[in-house]
């Protein structure tokens, strides 16, 4: 936690080495206030699209649901599949040796 800088709101985490008022007052005094406000706004900007949130997570981790169950029964389909093929083609080796036999 910490304090905020005015006029704007930053967490600590984009800066972690100073509280938010300690960088707004250094960057104020070499850039000017609003010059300031503005390049803290562009940071907050940026950091804010690159965030991801416990919702996003959530929302990822069920579409990875939904896509392994799809990819289940899909398996589960060709499985069936080779079996069946697999002891069709036994049958008919075994009808073939047995016929074979006088």
């Amino acid at each position: 936690g910490g304090g905020t800088c005015p006029n704007f709101s930053v967490p600590l985490l984009y800066f972690p080495a100073m509280s938010r008022s300690e960088l707004y007052e250094q960057l104020k005094g070499k850039l000017g206030e609003r010059e300031t406000k503005a390049l803290l706004d562009y940071i907050h900007t940026l950091m804010s699209e690159r965030v991801v949130t416990k919702e996003d997570l959530l929302e990822v981790e069920h579409h990875l649901r939904l896509e392994v169950q799809q990819v289940k029964a899909e398996l589960i389909r060709w499985m069936f599949l080779f079996w069946v093929g697999a002891i069709a083609t036994l049958i008919g080796i075994l009808f073939a040796f047995l016929r074979s036999i006088p």
